[in-house]
């Protein structure tokens, strides 16, 4: 099958036709486009078509870097999965089609020399007997599609005890009614958990400031474990978008984690996201921790496409120095 694609500004209507495909997320909505222009990411929307007429959307960003990158997503801009958005059912082997096309497209009209795209829909199995290059990723997926008793049971039980042990403390969860009072205190306890690894937290809290007032209230919650006494114990940001979800971002004050409110912060999380439509919930990491949820390790491919094949080793090494550097940064640190 041969496909074709045009490059477009999204209307009003794109982006509903998008966001209500059943394998959008929230990072191929309007908003989340919106905060990534304040980082200088150019939106890089197309149509994707073949001989019957318009079958979907790619829905990606230009990144103006050594050499020119399109992104669905990059790393960096603190997005996860985007890539397709399909107006009707498409099996893994016509979407790595309409990527290997794409690619070729791409690199044909001149927007960019390098691709790289995750798609939550495929997996690593998927790719056997592909001669695409890919990178294994490792994601945590809770499915949602069990029934919240089922899912409270499929929790480790140390996970359990302390939800029990966050009601009997009387922590309630509730969904915050001043979003500059809640980043006020998401700000502090985030850097608190960077504080107690040694390390000054990675963004500003003007960056937060940015993402909620792109994305919230239309996709995303932001949820606080209350005390008794009124104290937020833990905040959380929790991302929407079709049937995706994402626990985002989330902290907690460290004089009340005896109380627990981390469990049931999450536990409300997942309560509401399902409530809300959707049927997976990305973890957001691969910490041990998130197990006791429930999350299952999940083995993605990222795609890479290249014009000049040397880039991606040369990608690959400035890669391995960053996180070098970042290493030694943390450990002096902590000496």
């Amino acid at each position: 099958m041969q496909y074709t694609f045009r490059r477009i500004i999204p209307t009003s209507l794109d982006w509903q036709n998008i966001e209500s495909t059943y394998d959008t997320t929230v990072y191929k909505t309007k908003c989340w486009f919106e905060y990534l222009q304040t980082l200088n990411c150019e939106p890089f929307v197309c149509e994707v078509n073949n001989g019957g007429g318009q079958i979907g959307y790619f829905a990606g960003e230009i990144l103006h870097r050594v050499v020119p990158i399109v992104g669905s997503p990059f790393e960096g801009i603190g997005t996860a999965q985007q890539g397709l958005s399909m107006l009707r059912e498409t099996d893994a082997k016509e979407r790595l089609e309409i990527y290997r096309q794409l690619a070729d497209w791409i690199f044909e009209k001149r927007y960019a020399v390098f691709l790289q795209i995750e798609d939550w829909q495929l997996r690593m199995d998927d790719m056997t007997g592909s001669e695409l290059h890919f990178e294994p990723r490792r994601v945590k997926y809770i499915d949602l599609t069990p029934t919240e008793d089922e899912l409270y049971k499929n929790m480790h039980q140390d996970c359990k005890y302390s939800i029990r042990k966050a009601i009997k403390n009387g922590i309630v969860i509730r969904e915050t009614q001043d979003v500059e009072h809640f980043l006020t205190v998401f700000y502090r306890q985030m850097s608190d958990v960077y504080d107690k690894q040694g390390l000054k937290i990675a963004k500003s809290r003007e960056w937060y400031q940015k993402v909620v007032s792109a994305v919230y209230p239309t996709n995303m919650m932001l949820l606080e474990a209350v005390t008794q006494e009124g104290e937020i114990a833990a905040t959380g940001m929790i991302l929407l978008g079709g049937g995706y979800a994402a626990t985002w971002q989330t902290a907690s004050e460290r004089k009340y984690q005896s109380l627990r409110p981390n469990e049931l912060l999450r536990w409300e999380a997942m309560r509401l996201c399902k409530q809300r439509g959707a049927t997976v919930v990305n973890m957001c990491g691969t910490q041990a921790y998130k197990d006791k949820f429930g999350a299952q390790l999940v083995h993605i491919p990222r795609l890479i496409f290249c014009k000049w094949q040397w880039l991606i080793e040369a990608k690959n090494i400035a890669k391995r120095l960053y996180y070098k550097y970042r290493q030694q940064i943390t450990q002096f640190k902590k000496e």
